[in-house]
């Protein structure tokens, strides 16, 4: 549009020159003389000198390069005015994504909100178990990312009186602030998640190993025990109470690996070392009771991840709330151009 406007401006321009060029060839010829009186002056050596003062008729011509300026002072009017219209248009159009993006925010903050307030008691140092978290992809705010923030505070500024310039440029702070710290504690809440499993994997590594050694060395011992010790005495009552405990809480687990650690410690590592301590000088039973040892300190230390695992969930979550009570703010600010 700007381009037609400088090409029409630029042809009236050239229109005008032309048509006093052509004027000015066609009435060359019967230019007259304008008689007038000769001007007689006196040389420095004494002799007359007359001068002829023969003056066009037609006079001078300042038409055309009135035109020539005027046309460039209106085009440059016509352009300035036409990049002033195309920025108050973006502005307008951005300004209105901008309030239609953030009133959209709020659903998804009340939704990861509530998801988390259900995870984190499932997932606490209490339970053994990993359920998948649900991450609400909206809180990454990438449809912010696609605009200026530049429009922002002229878009406010826009919707306001002159004594309010101020207060919409502190909106449109909080705006982008509050935009900022959603996206970067959606990261978090990922980055929690994720490092939860990184940390304890080494730590279940551990506890396999020192499992599968444990398991090794109790097969040892009763075979030891049983074709030791007479029946009914101390050490042949605690092999037979150790055997059943192998049958009930681990041998059922062989195959899948379930087990429920946090429940292991009570269901099988305490009434083991009952019974074991009945033996405890044995060689093969002392080295049980050593893996074992590793199998419940690695317990502990995963219980202790998750323990931080939650500690840094309820974190983000307290977060997450107080951007939706700031977002709240925004949102009912009465300067705030809700349509």
């Amino acid at each position: 549009m700007r381009l037609i406007l400088l090409i029409t401006i630029v042809f009236i321009s050239a229109s005008s020159c032309a048509q006093d060029l052509f004027e000015g060839e066609s009435n060359k010829d019967s230019l007259k003389k304008t008689e007038v009186s000769p001007i007689i002056a006196q040389s420095p050596n004494g002799k007359r000198v007359i001068i002829n003062n023969n003056i066009p008729e037609g006079g001078v011509d300042l038409v055309t390069p009135i035109v020539s300026i005027l046309s460039i002072i209106i085009g440059f009017v016509l352009n300035k005015w036409y990049d002033n219209y195309i920025d108050d248009k973006r502005i307008e159009n951005e300004g209105n994504l901008w309030v239609e993006n953030l009133i959209q925010l709020r659903e998804p903050l009340e939704r990861q909100i509530k998801i988390l307030e259900e995870f984190i008691p499932l997932n606490d140092e209490n339970t053994f178990e990993f359920q998948d978290l649900q991450f609400v992809v909206a809180l990454e705010c990438d449809e912010f990312k696609a605009l200026d923030g530049r429009t922002l505070v002229p878009f406010l500024k826009q919707k306001v009186k002159g004594t309010e310039q101020k207060e919409a440029i502190i909106l449109a702070g909080q705006i982008k602030s509050i935009i900022k710290i959603i996206e970067s504690n959606s990261i978090g809440v990922k980055e929690v998640y994720s490092s939860l499993k990184i940390s304890i994997n080494p730590f279940m590594s551990e506890f396999q190993k020192s499992f599968n050694d444990f398991r090794l060395s109790v097969g040892k011992y009763l075979d030891f025990a049983f074709n030791t010790y007479t029946t009914g005495t101390a050490q042949h009552v605690a092999a037979e109470n150790i055997k059943k405990l192998m049958l009930s809480e681990i041998e059922p687990y062989l195959d899948n690996g379930k087990y429920n650690l946090f429940e292991f410690e009570k269901t099988f590592i305490d009434p083991f070392f009952k019974n074991a301590h009945v033996d405890r000088s044995n060689p093969t039973m002392a080295e049980a009771i050593v893996f074992l040892n590793h199998c419940s300190t690695n317990i502990k230390a995963i219980k202790m991840e998750k323990r931080y695992f939650r500690i840094k969930l309820e974190k983000r979550l307290k977060i997450y709330k107080s951007n939706l009570d700031v977002l709240d703010g925004v949102l009912n600010n009465r300067i705030f151009p809700i349509k």
